[in-house]
């Protein structure tokens, strides 16, 4: 089955001896792709619009359409992060803690924002938190620390910025 999905395997040639058992075969695999596919993601990317006739169309069609969705979430979760506000969130907790969600959920996808990143931007939303806890936990964090600051680092320090705003609470 590899051989029908991969674009880079040459077809046989109308009229040669395997040509149309070949062509039933490649249909029958692009079809049952397509069963594979859920419905939503195919409607999402008109798939079912322009259907392809073989296997590897398919299959190729598939995952260029994954490929550009994974792009879009990407941007979609670096952006969400990037505008959270302390203000949308009741709580100071509330919002660190949907805060470390998004971070560790944009690690994952590889988007490039380091958990050091991550850290200073939290602190920073927090500036004007009562009391003086956000700016002592900055000076903690330090200011040269891009290579060595960790994401159990930055879930550490979120952890100890809900237990310091619940005790100032």
């Amino acid at each position: 089955m590899p051989q029908l999905l991969d674009m880079e395997n040459a077809r046989p040639t109308a009229g040669t001896r395997h040509y149309e058992r070949w062509k039933l075969i490649s249909a029958r695999v692009a079809n049952w792709i397509m069963l594979q596919v859920d419905k939503t993601f195919l409607d999402r990317h008109r798939l079912h619009q322009n259907p392809k006739e073989y296997a590897d169309e398919t299959f190729d069609c598939i995952r260029k359409a994954v490929d550009r969705e994974g792009v879009l979430r990407k941007r979609t979760e670096i952006l969400k992060l990037m505008t959270m506000s302390r203000r949308d969130y009741d709580q100071a907790t509330q919002y660190v803690r949907a805060f470390e969600e998004a971070v560790i959920l944009t690690d994952r996808l590889g988007c490039g924002i380091t958990p050091y990143t991550a850290a200073v931007v939290l602190l920073h939303n927090l500036r004007l938190e009562p009391g003086y806890w956000a700016a002592a936990m900055a000076l903690e964090v330090g200011y040269d620390e891009g290579d060595t600051y960790s994401m159990s680092d930055f879930c550490r320090l979120c952890d100890d910025v809900c237990v310091l705003n619940h005790t100032d609470n």
